[in-house]
């Protein structure tokens, strides 16, 4: 890890103090402690003037960032073959970027968008190029580009190559587009443990009535924390050594799609699916958290999307606590908001024939937005999902935690597949996922589900 990286994650490990001691404070409804306000003073500086913590180490980065900007031109001097001029340190102009005509795509891109696409995929492609294939030519243009091939260190991944800032942000970017989890939960940076914990109000003071001149009732806030453990996950994939030099385009857009798109439905089944085995990370996801109270259950027989009725809908949206700032929406996957929402909303009447033909711009049910999730239970009308929790109601960011440990790295192995001339290529991530606010046995929490029965 460089050190304006390792400086950055010591700022957001300290930012993130701030913020859970902000969050505490306003879920109590009350001001800073003198401990907590010495703390954060000591973060961010007690008033005008005053830096801490956090300013001193911006003031560091932007020290070393001016000296690798040095060290850029310097390196750009010595080229011969400068291909982009960087607008500041560490990061890459792309839209100067010339991608070689024998290096573009015939048939479209999909995993970059925007008037640079082609441009990204190309830089992305150079470092499938040089990681994979060793290819030393791939190396030095990206070097040319201020991207530089750096080895992972300090993790379980030694070895690898940290994945360029300009990919990291598209895979980010990808597994949002594709993936639920990391969009609608409270995303928290991990810092450099691996271990993360963020306090959480429990309980709160209890007001009694008292005689006059009686002693009071005491009562107490209660506290306990929020655990987040980094898991890794990975991707193992095969490549031929004779893919085409002069598709990288092509190439730097396909593994990042399939990159993106595994990583995200990985995430996005632990989630909602984990059940706190190690074939999930050990995650406990939304289906096994939920306490009963958070749960509505169908009547007995039903155990069909195509028996479900409003009535079920309006009971999860009466069971959720109106919460300040809640923002809820539905969770299911398409067959149910085809084969349920859209079933009901069309028999309650009033479609017009524009409705059916042009559709809407958001999905939405009753009122709030729906968002589909792929990973959730799918059925046809008739479909026997009896004991199965179709559809989820409520705001996930008010109940579970997604902490994100460090981004995407990638390693490669010629070994591996020696005798088949082929490369294997590793693609890994670290994160967790807690389900916190789940109700209890009478009472539910921020988000509840609707469950058939058999």
């Amino acid at each position: 890890m460089d050190r304006i990286e390792k400086l950055r994650e010591e700022r957001n490990e300290l930012v993130a103090k701030v913020e859970a001691l902000t969050v505490l404070a306003q879920e109590e409804e009350r001001d800073f402690t003198e401990e907590e306000q010495a703390e954060i003073d000591t973060i961010i500086g007690a008033g005008e003037g005053e830096e801490g913590e956090v300013g001193v180490i911006n003031s560091k980065i932007k020290r070393e960032e001016r000296l690798n900007s040095i060290r850029m031109e310097i390196a750009a001097k010595r080229s011969a073959d400068k291909i982009v001029p960087q607008t500041e340190a560490g990061t890459v102009n792309v839209s100067n970027i010339i991608v070689p005509a024998e290096a573009k795509s015939r048939s479209g891109i999909k995993s970059f968008a925007g008037p640079d696409a082609e441009k990204e995929a190309y830089l992305a492609g150079l470092f499938y190029s040089a990681a994979m294939f060793g290819n030393k030519n791939a190396a030095q243009r990206l070097g040319d580009c201020g991207i530089q091939m750096a080895q992972q260190v300090g993790d379980d991944s030694l070895g690898g190559y940290l994945v360029p800032t300009v990919l990291e942000n598209r895979l980010i970017r990808l597994v949002e587009e594709y993936g639920v989890a990391r969009r609608v939960s409270r995303v928290m940076p991990m810092g450099v443990g691996g271990t993360f914990n963020i306090p959480r109000r429990t309980d709160g003071y209890t007001a009694y009535f008292v005689d006059e001149l009686a002693a009071g009732t005491e009562s107490d806030i209660t506290l306990d924390q929020i655990s987040l453990v980094a898991k890794k996950i990975m991707v193992l994939s095969k490549w031929s050594t004779e893919l085409p030099e002069d598709a990288l385009v092509k190439l730097g857009d396909i593994i990042t799609a399939e990159i993106a798109y595994c990583f995200a439905q990985k995430e996005d089944d632990c989630f909602f699916n984990g059940d706190g085995t190690a074939g999930y990370g050990n995650i406990t996801g939304w289906d096994s958290a939920l306490a009963a109270g958070s749960v509505v259950s169908a009547a007995a027989g039903v155990n069909t999307p195509g028996e479900m009725t409003l009535g079920l809908f309006e009971e999860a949206i009466g069971k959720l606590p109106l919460y300040p700032g809640i923002a809820p929406k539905w969770y299911m996957h398409h067959s149910i908001w085809a084969n349920v929402c859209q079933r009901l909303a069309m028999a309650a009447g009033g479609n017009m024939v524009d409705n059916f033909v042009n559709g809407v711009a958001q999905r939405s049910f009753m009122g709030y937005p729906v968002e589909i999730a792929q990973v959730l239970p799918a059925g046809t009308a008739s479909t026997d999902l009896a004991a199965t929790k179709v559809c989820y109601f409520g705001d996930m960011a008010m109940g579970s935690t997604f902490g994100d440990k460090r981004g995407v790295t990638i390693d490669t192995d010629s070994s591996v597949y020696f005798t088949s001339d082929a490369i294997a290529l590793r693609a890994t991530e670290r994160f967790d996922i807690n389900c916190h606010e789940v109700g209890d046995a009478t009472n539910a929490g921020p988000v509840v589900a609707i469950e058939l029965t058999a």
